[in-house]
């Protein structure tokens, strides 16, 4: 049977690297979906696996820090709760970035905090979800919940959640097989 992905942002570096994977292994289909709020449900019914991405500087000259802070989040909690909602999804690989007021007692890196306030959503509000998340540290500074794959070997971090690895190149992103994140198996960390 073929599986289907989904994948947001496909038009980005991320995105367009895990379309070009999957449009070349076989047993996947790919829909991909740059991110219309409007037509989430309708992108992902069917998906074994979604990757969600979003872009805060989508907002930024428009909006200014702290509203494209809480834009980024309500399309990233948008998108996580249209996924719950999905009953052949396996997998859901969300794109994110370190929670910077975790780290600084409160004092946001503004671009990165987006997507963090997403990561928290997930795990505090949408156990099911979380239990099939890949979350992936865009700047390759930490990765939880997903396996070890190929381009780069994940190592111990800060907590028993987080694992470190190297940065990608655009390069490798290029060629990274993300198949490996789309498993139903992953190690528990």
């Amino acid at each position: 049977m073929t599986k289907l992905i989904v994948v947001l942002g496909a038009t980005g570096g991320q995105g367009g690297s895990v379309v070009n994977t999957f449009l070349s292994t076989p047993g996947w289909r790919v829909r991909a979906n740059t991110d219309d709020q409007r037509s989430l449900m309708r992108a992902f019914a069917g998906a074994y696996a979604i990757f969600a991405f979003t872009d805060y500087y989508d907002y930024f000259f428009e909006l200014w820090p702290d509203k494209s802070i809480a834009r980024e989040t309500a399309q990233g909690t948008n998108i996580a709760r249209a996924a719950t909602k999905i009953a052949s999804l396996e997998r859901f690989v969300w794109s994110t970035l370190p929670n910077t007021e975790r780290f600084t007692q409160g004092a946001a890196v503004v671009p990165l905090q987006g997507k963090a306030n997403v990561d928290v959503f997930i795990k505090s509000e949408l156990p099911e979800l979380y239990k099939k998340t890949a979350f992936v540290r865009e700047a390759g500074i930490d990765m939880y919940n997903v396996p070890d794959f190929p381009v780069v070997r994940a190592q111990d971090l800060m907590s028993e959640e987080a694992k470190a690895a190297l940065v990608p190149t655009e390069e490798s992103l290029a060629r990274m097989d993300w198949s490996s994140f789309f498993s139903a198996q992953k190690t528990r960390l």
